[in-house]
């Protein structure tokens, strides 16, 4: 007698990959962004291509014996698995940095510096035309010079977008925007730093002096 096999429809299979997706182990410490929300959506738009994949699969393997379909289908919902862990892995990795050491994880190494010193060897990175380390010098700056002005010690472990949440809706929210967008294409990201990122940074770090001194 054959042995009736039936494949998890898509809807099912959509509801397990949500159920890993907002498992404990795989939540997203989002801040909240448009950003967040795109990333999102390209995990469903992702769940959704693999029930369409698994429905037209049910229809290639009616004629397969039942030990071969089982087969088949428990190697593909481990490969399923793995890509899910994989993508999740992958997304996290953006939002937050990527392995590279994180800005502010960066600041506390010279949070003693005065940022008149960071803001001094800013300058003669640009020089040497290492743009992005001049970025993040002159950004390491900015964030000291607010901590001061806010008389506050940021957290340690706040994301450059965590802090740019911190700030919205402040004077300083575009020009840290600025600083934030280019560390991440030029930083996290592989697009080279160039000289007029420096300047648009400089241009940034000057407007947020302007605000921290109450020019």
């Amino acid at each position: 007698m054959k042995v009736q096999t039936h494949i998890p429809d898509p809807s099912t299979i959509r509801q397990t990959a949500q159920e890993i997706v907002q498992g404990d182990e795989y939540q997203l410490e989002s801040v909240a962004t448009a950003d967040d929300s795109i990333m999102l959506s390209i995990i469903f738009k992702i769940i959704r291509w693999i029930g369409d994949f698994f429905r037209a699969l049910d229809g290639l393997l009616g004629d397969l014996p039942a030990f071969l379909r089982w087969f088949i289908i428990i190697a593909l919902v481990a490969l399923l698995t793995l890509l899910i862990m994989h993508i999740i892995y992958t997304i996290r990795l953006m939002i937050k940095g990527g392995g590279k050491k994180g800005e502010f994880q960066f600041a506390t190494e010279k949070m003693r510096v005065k940022p008149e010193t960071l803001e001094k060897e800013a300058e003669r990175l640009s020089n040497q035309k290492d743009y992005i380390s001049a970025v993040r010098h002159l950004f390491l700056a900015c964030l000291i010079r607010l901590e001061e002005f806010e008389k506050k010690t940021y957290s340690r472990g706040m994301t450059n977008h965590q802090h740019l949440v911190h700030f919205k809706g402040t004077p300083v929210f575009d020009p840290f925007k600025t600083f934030v967008d280019v560390i991440d294409f030029k930083w996290y990201g592989e697009d080279e730093c160039l000289e007029e990122d420096f300047i648009t940074c400089k241009t940034a770090h000057l407007n947020i002096c302007k605000q921290t001194q109450g020019i």
